[in-house]
């Protein structure tokens, strides 16, 4: 396992399981802790600072002529004005002093002991209670110059950024997904022998109902698919009433390894409210795709 990729074992047996019967508001409640604790546990590099420093990025960026530019399009907000845009270029946001690729995301710009300028683009939160708390750098966009693209990272503070998945996305080990106010973490188990076959972990936190753990085996589901949502026929069921009946599928690939498909990938039919990554390692962004911060949804143009 990655320890820089680390929701760990520990972390899952430490995160409270909902064995009983509560309310839908108890149970959001319930999932803001868990999505806290999940975070925290965490492990985040410098990766800022890794990027900054990298003599090679650096050159890179410095002798840069031309590239694409990653455009954010505000779709809802309690606190942006709807359609106004966030222009983000190879070097960074357009209105900050640094050149070095990185665009800093936060509810407030200055750091408050030191009043220096930390974050690129400020998105206010609703409630101004938590403006101080939330203070610091919440997520972070950087610009590639060796693949001509943009990737989104979380920084750990804040209520988190997820990024909604297009079609489908190839699974990592210790993944946090997001679909309506419930979360799953997957884990996968690496083979033991070169024939041998891997095994998915999915543990469920959500919904009126949480805590159920299930292993599924490559070798069952080569050629099956499992099943997501608040049906009760689904693989993994969910009581979430904001959960299609068929959130999102996941089959294995001998190529791709373990794959998640948002919807219902037999009907080719997608979920209502979509499904969410958390990206404490880095998720490359795709033209017209979505992500969320607070209350806040951008929709992504790269030109």
């Amino acid at each position: 396992m990655n320890p820089r990729n680390c929701i760990s074992e520990k972390t899952i047996s430490e995160i409270p399981d909902t064995k009983t019967l509560i309310s839908f508001e108890e149970a959001k409640a319930h999932n803001k802790r868990v999505l806290a604790l999940v975070r925290e546990k965490s492990c985040y590099d410098n990766l800022p600072e890794k990027l900054a420093n990298n003599p090679k990025r650096t050159s890179l960026l410095a002798h840069l002529s031309g590239g694409s530019m990653l455009r954010l399009k505000v779709v809802n907000s309690h606190t942006l004005q709807k359609n106004s845009v966030i222009d983000i270029g190879p070097r960074g946001y357009y209105n900050s002093p640094r050149n070095d690729g990185i665009a800093f995301f936060g509810c407030k710009k200055k750091d408050k002991d030191k009043k220096a300028q930390v974050n690129d683009f400020s998105i206010p939160v609703s409630k101004t209670d938590f403006s101080e708390e939330l203070r610091g750098r919440q997520f972070m966009i950087f610009y590639d110059p060796e693949v001509d693209s943009y990737f989104i990272r979380d920084l750990g503070v804040g209520f988190g950024v997820f990024v909604r998945i297009e079609t489908s996305t190839t699974l990592k080990d210790n993944q946090l997904i997001n679909i309506g106010e419930s979360y799953f973490i997957v884990n996968i188990d690496k083979p033991v022998l070169k024939q041998g076959y891997s095994r998915l972990r999915v543990k469920v936190y959500g919904g009126i109902t949480a805590g159920e753990v299930l292993y599924f085996s490559a070798a069952e589901f080569f050629n099956n698919k499992i099943t997501i949502g608040r049906d009760k026929t689904c693989d993994v069921f969910i009581d979430d009433k904001l959960l299609s009946k068929v959130q999102a599928s996941i089959f294995y690939s001998a190529t791709a390894g373990w794959v998640l498909f948002d919807g219902d990938i037999e009907k080719q039919r997608p979920s209502t409210n979509g499904t969410w990554l958390y990206p404490n390692s880095p998720i490359q962004l795709q033209n017209s795709q979505e992500f969320k911060s607070n209350s806040t949804l951008l929709k992504v143009k790269i030109v």
